[in-house]
């Protein structure tokens, strides 16, 4: 592995990893070798496991979903903003928050969206209300 390591998102067997270097694995967990990896087009912000799918953010402000057992990719979407965290798998959604204070959702299964919501704008509704 070269460059600096995104947080590792994992299953009971596999380990999802990415780096600086705009490369993603998939290692088994049992003895760390390498069952598929994937080189992206940005650096690897982040990963999060879904059932069968991973999410993988990456900063040329894109998130796919690939299938975690062979790493094939069902779908990929554009960002509104730069990724800040990893990504969360939350009720059916990939759902994504950004450097902006904005957060962006994805279906799991097409990669549609799902709707977005402008944090600042919502806090200040909330405290006008």
């Amino acid at each position: 592995f070269t460059g600096r390591l995104s947080p590792p998102a994992g299953t009971d067997d596999r380990l999802f990893v990415g780096s600086s270097t705009n490369a993603f694995w998939a290692l088994r967990a049992s003895d760390g070798a390498t069952l598929w990896q994937w080189r992206m087009g940005g650096d690897v912000a982040g990963a999060v496991v879904d059932g069968d799918r991973v999410y993988v953010l990456t900063l040329d402000n894109l998130i796919r979903s690939l299938d975690a057992g062979s790493g094939n990719q069902r779908w990929k979407a554009s960002l509104a903003t730069r990724p800040g965290a990893p990504p969360l798998a939350l009720k059916g959604l990939a759902v994504v928050s950004g450097v902006a204070p904005r957060l962006e959702g994805f279906a799991r299964k097409t990669g549609a969206s799902a709707g977005e919501l402008n944090a600042a704008v919502e806090v200040l509704l909330a405290g006008l209300r």
